[in-house]
C-alpha cells in the first residue's frame, strides 16, 4: 500500500489541479503505475517488501539531499501538468505524441519493475546491506549497472508527454539530472565498498546506456 501513496498523492494533484476527472491519459498514467506496483508485491515476498521500504541508519548521508528534491520536482511536474491541462498551456499536444509517450511510459516502469524483481538488494535508499549484499548480475543487470535508474529515467521523461504537457518537462529534466547523479554517487559508492563490484564493472562496462555512459 505505501508503494501506491505516491500514485494516490499524483492523482489527487493530476484532478484538482486540472478541475476535471474525464482525463482519460491521467487515468491511464494511474493504472499503469498501480498496475506494475501490484504486480511488484505478488511476485516479491513480503519480507522482501518490508526491507526494500526500510530505511536503515547506514544509509549514505548524501541520498536524501538528492531524492528529496528529486521527489518535489517530480510532484511539482505533476502539478504544471494539471494546470496545463486547465489553462491550455502547451495547446493540443498531438494525441500521437501522448501515445508514443504511454508506450514509452510502460516499457520504463516496466524496465523499473524487472530490475526490482531481479535484485533482491534493489532498495530506494543507497546503502550496502551488511555482508550478505552481493551483486546483481541477472535480468536487465546484464547490459546496464544500474537499469532500474534507466527505467526511472524513461518514465520520468514520458510522464509530462503522456499528461498533454511541455511545460511539466521542465521540472521534471531536474529530477532526471538528480537521478543521473545519484547513479554516479551510488555507482561509485558501489565501486569502492561492494565486494565483487569492481569485477562486475570489467563485464558490464556502462552505467545507463550501452555505448555512451
Amino acid at each position: 500500500m505505501i508503494e501506491i501513496l505516491p500514485f494516490i498523492i499524483m492523482g489527487i494533484i493530476l484532478f484538482v489541479s486540472s478541475g476535471r476527472l474525464d482525463w482519460a491519459m491521467a487515468w491511464a498514467f494511474l493504472i499503469i503505475s498501480c498496475g506494475y506496483v501490484l504486480f511488484a508485491m505478488l511476485v516479491m515476498s513480503p519480507s522482501e517488501i518490508e526491507k526494500r521500504m526500510e530505511s536503515p541508519k547506514r544509509a549514505k548521508k548524501w541520498d536524501p539531499m538528492i531524492t528529496a528534491p528529486m521527489g518535489i520536482f517530480l510532484m511539482i511536474s505533476t502539478l504544471v501538468a494539471g494546470l496545463d491541462m486547465r489553462f491550455g498551456w502547451s495547446g493540443q499536444v498531438p494525441l500521437l505524441i501522448q501515445t508514443v509517450a504511454m508506450a514509452l511510459y510502460v516499457f520504463g516502469y516496466g524496465l523499473f519493475t524487472w530490475a526490482m524483481v531481479s535484485n533482491k538488494f534493489f532498495s530506494h535508499v543507497v546503502r550496502i546491506q551488511g555482508d550478505s549484499h552481493t551483486v546483481a548480475m541477472g535480468g536487465p543487470y546484464r547490459y546496464v549497472r544500474h537499469p532500474g535508474y534507466l527505467g526511472s529515467i524513461i518514465y520520468f521523461f514520458a510522464q509530462p508527454l503522456m499528461l498533454g504537457s511541455y511545460w511539466a518537462l521542465v521540472p521534471i529534466a531536474v529530477s532526471i539530472i538528480l537521478l543521473i547523479v545519484r547513479t554516479s554517487l551510488e555507482d561509485r559508492m558501489l565501486r569502492e565498498e561492494l565486494l565483487g563490484y569492481k569485477e562486475y564493472v570489467k563485464q558490464v562496462h556502462y552505467r545507463l546506456l550501452p555505448g555512451v555512459w
